[in-house]
């Protein structure tokens, strides 16, 4: 393994596999296998596809990744130190923070210049080869894949409006049927038998009567009935108001501003058995590992619904799961736990992020303060961790630090209030908008 920077510090923790390269055929069919690309492009966390291309473009020789065979051949005979060289230069290219160094970065998009976010320092800046032709292949994809997505969510969008207002014109449909059969039932109904003392006669003269003298001629509980029949046909809503009511409840699940911050306090009063439930589920279909944002988001969605909660309840759940307690420290600075934390923002959208940092603060609380309050005086740390991380901001912590009631950690809260301070005196805020 040697240093992904190209230095030869023996502390230097970034590391990738040294390049091992085969050459095969021979006359004008000769070319060079790069035998390992597969595991050098995942220590950079970038496309095996990009880093070929970059040697092609480097020798000026034609390159070609094949993703079924996860093979990378440049045209030509080359040594694996001449190709070796030329890995270090796409890292320092493409990958390594144009600020820190530090090569835990990924792509962004802003006015069609590519640029690196780095996770550890937070910094965004320009890559530094911007006018290397690699540079627009990468952003023309990005382009490419921002408009895929927009309009994969237009077309998702279209179609729920759609199936909503199937569903509503079905229910109205249905309500006007039902309508009609009861109508029916009530002409199909007998007039009753006119032998008797003349009272079905009376009872068809007065029907309809609004007058003092019919209402009195009602018995008692009849009139009762019939008046409470009347006022409940004026004041209850159409079949299509109340259908209508139900989606804009069903859309309405955030709670913006104080709101938002008083619902935090679910995580340890009314939600915590469901919560500390989903995260069991959760950790048993994790296992030990999460480095695949996706499967945590999916497996995260399945035990947040099973649970019966809030989309805002799913980075808690996330906390309690693989993060707690001795785990705490360590994790709140694993790329890996900050990747699958950024996923699920990214997934449950930008309405429901207040939601969930502050449920995640609440469950760093209950975690430092309740469940292992020895842990009590390292809150600050995770918690400042998760900020420069870009999982929490400043609303997020505010918003928690908002929220205190008697379930709440008087520990958690003393170690936490320099942190608090420093964030309402600096003006400290959250990640960049791309």
């Amino acid at each position: 393994m040697i240093n992904i920077d190209g230095s030869d510090d023996p502390t230097y923790r970034y590391k990738m596999p040294r390049l091992e390269a085969r050459i095969e055929g021979r006359g004008n069919g000769i070319r060079t296998n790069v035998v390992n690309m597969k595991e050098i492009a995942e220590a950079l966390a970038r496309s095996p596809a990009h880093a070929t291309k970059y040697l092609g473009i480097e020798m000026g020789a034609q390159s070609k990744w094949n993703d079924e065979l996860d093979k990378a051949t440049v045209q030509g005979a080359h040594t694996a130190a001449e190709l070796q060289r030329l890995v270090l230069g796409f890292a320092r290219d493409f990958v390594l923070c144009p600020l820190c160094s530090n090569p835990e970065t990924v792509f962004k998009l802003r006015k069609d210049t590519l640029r690196t976010k780095c996770a550890a320092c937070g910094g965004t800046d320009d890559i530094a080869a911007q006018g290397h032709r690699l540079t627009s292949q990468i952003a023309n994809q990005l382009e490419k894949s921002k408009k895929d997505k927009k309009s994969k969510k237009d077309k998702k969008d279209k179609k729920e409006k759609k199936d909503k207002k199937d569903k509503k014109d079905k229910k109205s449909k249905k309500d006007k049927k039902s309508k009609k059969d009861k109508a029916e039932e009530a002409d199909d109904e007998p007039a009753g038998d006119d032998s008797g003392d003349g009272s079905s006669d009376e009872e068809s003269d007065n029907e309809g009567d609004e007058s003092p003298d019919a209402a009195a001629a009602m018995p008692e509980g009849a009139a009762a009935a019939a008046a409470a029949s009347a006022a409940g046909a004026e004041a209850m809503p159409s079949a299509a108001d109340l259908a209508d009511a139900l989606e804009i409840a069903e859309e309405e699940e955030v709670v913006e501003g104080q709101e938002a911050a008083a619902t935090a306090a679910d995580v340890v009063e009314d939600d915590l058995s469901a919560v500390l439930t989903a995260a069991e589920a959760l950790s048993e279909g994790l296992g030990k590992s999460v480095s695949n944002p996706s499967a945590v988001v999916a497996l995260l969605r399945a035990a947040q619904t099973r649970a019966m909660l809030r989309v805002g309840h799913r980075l808690a759940i996330f906390y309690l799961a693989c993060m707690r307690g001795p785990l705490s420290l360590s994790a709140s600075e694993s790329a890996e736990h900050r990747r699958a934390m950024l996923a699920v923002l990214d997934d449950a959208g930008e309405r429901h992020t207040l939601a969930l940092q502050s449920r995640l603060c609440r469950a760093v609380e209950y975690d430092l303060g309740v469940e292992h309050p020895e842990g009590a005086r390292v809150s600050p740390v995770v918690l400042r961790r998760l900020f420069d991380g870009h999982v929490l901001d400043k609303e997020g912590i505010e918003a928690w630090a908002a929220t205190e009631d008697s379930s709440s950690s008087a520990a958690v809260r003393t170690a936490c209030a320099p942190l608090l301070r420093w964030l309402k005196e600096a003006e400290v805020e959250g990640p960049e908008e791309e």
